[in-house]
């Protein structure tokens, strides 16, 4: 086993028919160091390959709810589920080609065949796993400021189609936020341009850094394709967004009251879409565009509420 696989035990779904099956197929893998979590049912294969994000799959071909082949398909066709995580399905018996090819078409990575040759299998899992934790180094690097350790817009896109997804399956509230950072003095003229440069970077790390120090765990933190700050908020409403403006203002007030620290000399608009109901219908991008065309309208006023909703910026 690699120095690698020592570091970071894989964490590997195994789903088969039987459970003399299951532990056999968990004995051997525990045995190289791997992590396993086993179930009996196809249905709550899939529920926990979502849930859990594992690093590999393993699936009877003819388990009695729902086939491998079936299985492979959804994982392989959903959103929200790591496309790098190998799938592998494993015949009880000798198979045919056409079951091989089946296998394949349906995202299968592998196809194993009884009797199981463990030596081989684990080879072939272990370059599996190694070729999976390359592609999420390799896209990790791209999707966060290194930096700052924000999301880059790819990223954050990246998040906004797993969290819609996740929504409009679930039929729960999402939120896209747009910050934009502003002198403290001219926050409140129409006609205010935004800061030089220089002074649009500084105020903008110190609004980032006040978000995150009131966002949830769940929440994500971003930057849009025109560099503003943005964070997306699963299972929030509009009576959210505006609570956690509250907050942040709040924080802003007291860091400007101190005449130091992030919030000196500078204030902040805000712009939003949220919706109770997320719509598969409408498009992750379409989310964060929204928001964004929230904070450009709210730039646009004088005074106002300290977020700007999409939903009332007038249609002429």
């Amino acid at each position: 086993m690699t120095e690698e696989s020592k570091a970071r035990p894989a964490m590997l779904l195994v789903a088969t028919e039987g459970d003399w099956a299951g532990r056999s197929l968990e004995s051997v893998l525990t045995l190289k160091g791997h992590s396993v979590l086993r179930t009996q049912s196809g249905r709550d294969a899939v529920s926990l390959a979502r849930r859990t994000q594992p690093d590999a799959v393993l699936v009877d071909q003819r388990l009695s709810d729902v086939s491998g082949f079936e299985i492979c398909s959804r994982l392989r066709d959903d959103p929200t589920f790591d496309p790098a995580t190998p799938l592998i399905v494993i015949a009880g018996s000798p198979a045919s080609r056409d079951e091989r090819v089946q296998a394949l078409s349906a995202g299968a990575w592998a196809f194993w065949t009884q009797p199981l040759d463990t030596e081989l299998l684990v080879y072939e899992l272990e370059t599996f796993l190694r070729a999976k934790r390359a592609s999420a180094a390799s896209r990790d690097a791209s999707l966060v400021e290194p930096e700052t350790g924000l999301l880059t817009p790819k990223g954050l896109e990246r998040w906004a189609e797993q969290l819609s997804a996740s929504a409009a399956r679930k039929h729960e509230p999402l939120a896209c936020v747009v910050l934009m950072p502003v002198v403290a003095e001219r926050a409140a003229d129409a006609n205010a341009d935004e800061a030089d440069d220089t002074d649009a970077t500084v105020m903008a790390a110190a609004l980032a850094a006040l978000s995150q120090g009131h966002l949830r765990q769940s929440d994500i933190l971003g930057r849009t394709a025109d560099g503003r700050l943005a964070f997306l908020a699963p299972d929030t409403d509009d009576a959210g967004v505006v609570a956690f403006m509250q907050r942040l203002r709040r924080s802003l007030d007291k860091a400007a009251a101190k005449e130091a620290g992030p919030g000196t000399g500078f204030d902040f608009r805000a712009g939003y879409y949220a919706t109770d109901d997320f719509s598969a219908s409408l498009a992750p991008s379409e989310l964060i565009r929204r928001a964004s065309r929230a904070v450009d309208h709210a730039s646009l006023l004088r005074g106002g509420d300290l977020a700007f909703n999409f939903k009332e910026i007038p249609l002429n």
